[in-house]
């Protein structure tokens, strides 16, 4: 059961998403609770696209993007967060790039699980590359979020 702000964001991202061909995918502690990883209230939506793809988003509903703020471990083009009275925000986070040791490294997924909340539709990668994406973020957060999925992939 999701909580009734998540509930609300997820209902502003379908109307976003509704009609857009292109991949894309809900990361992050959003992904965790539509994998069905309970008691986890996500502060935000993370999705992830090609900019192709977010920047038509943006551009129908009428949100001009901004310029994304410096992070020194993640790096996307287009990155906008939008904000809804009573519900969970959404990021977008176009070609996200995470900062390794050695360059940085582009996001991608071989997999795309269809997600149903009511008569709605949501993407999220397969439980073994929320695992490693976790992983490659790194942070202790993450690795935390990567053991919770440890007994679900086994």
């Amino acid at each position: 059961m999701i909580s009734r702000r998540l509930q609300a964001g997820m209902d502003h991202l379908a109307g976003l998403m509704a009609g857009e061909k292109e991949p894309w995918w809900i990361i992050g502690s959003t992904a965790l609770v539509l994998t069905g990883v309970e008691g986890i209230e996500p502060d935000d939506i993370d999705v992830v696209a090609s900019a192709d793809c977010l920047r038509r988003v943006l551009a129908k509903a009428g949100i001009a993007e901004t310029a994304p703020k410096p992070h020194p471990q993640f790096r996307s083009s287009p990155y906008q967060r939008i904000e809804f009275e009573g519900a969970t925000p959404i990021e977008f986070m176009g070609n996200l790039e995470v900062q390794t040791r050695s360059k940085p490294a582009r996001v991608a997924f071989g997999s795309r699980s269809e997600v149903r909340l009511g008569d709605s539709v949501f993407f999220i990668p397969s439980i073994k590359e929320q695992i490693a994406l976790f992983r490659l973020f790194g942070r202790g957060k993450d690795l935390s979020k990567a053991a919770l999925l440890e007994g679900l992939a086994n």
